[in-house]
């Protein structure tokens, strides 16, 4: 129940990212190469994209309510400065990932070390898959939060006796309680926010602040 509850306060409170294209416009100057000597690497994870992605990427809600699971194959150009331009789906299992793909590409321009061809940083095109897999934890929150969803509303998340407002991960071995307060309790304790039920979360050790995904 406290990893469910966890996923919970993750999931129901994200921004959805309706601005973003599925393609750069931004494009390359000079010779692109497919082939390299060295390939580009991920400042910080080697050459371990998935590593990079377990941690930056955010579900879809839609897809996840769904239990849909899925791969994204991005098409992008490391540049010989380490950035990411000219990016673009070229293959997708179901297009509610693909902004999702694309951002998290985005999101590493400038933190690559670039390819190398004579010993000499070059631009250099890949193509890398973005999964998106669900987990029997993730499964059981995407049962529990379809409910809600179904009817249209979203309980209010009070994580040590502060409102949550933003997206926030909280670790299953930090939580010390969860309780629920539904009806008119919750009204009289949390006005109009509260009238879809309230959760209440309290941590052992605290957390660290709210952040949002940009």
């Amino acid at each position: 129940m406290k990893r469910i509850v966890s996923t919970l306060i993750f999931l129901m409170l994200i921004v959805p990212f309706t601005s973003l294209a599925q393609a750069d416009s931004n494009k390359v100057e000079g010779k692109v190469y497919d082939i390299v000597d060295k390939k580009p690497s991920l400042e910080g994870f080697k050459h371990n994209f998935n590593k990079y992605l377990k941690k930056a990427l955010v579900y879809p809600e839609d897809a996840f309510l769904k239990q849909t699971e899925g791969v994204v194959y991005v098409s992008f150009v490391v540049t010989k400065a380490g950035e990411v331009k000219d990016v673009f789906i070229s293959r997708s299992s179901d297009n509610v990932f693909n902004a999702e793909a694309v951002r998290v590409v985005q999101k590493t321009s400038g933190k690559w070390k670039p390819g190398m061809v004579d010993k000499q940083p070059v631009n250099t095109r890949m193509v890398l898959p973005v999964r998106f897999q669900l987990s029997a934890e993730d499964r059981d929150a995407a049962s529990l939060l379809a409910t809600f969803h179904q009817a249209g509303v979203k309980p209010l998340f009070v994580l040590d006796k502060k409102i949550v407002e933003g997206v926030l991960k909280v670790q299953d071995y930090n939580i010390q309680s969860i309780r629920v307060i539904k009806g008119k309790k919750a009204v009289e304790l949390y006005g109009e926010k509260g009238k879809n039920g309230v959760v209440v979360i309290t941590t052992k050790n605290g957390v660290d602040p709210i952040y949002k995904m940009n």
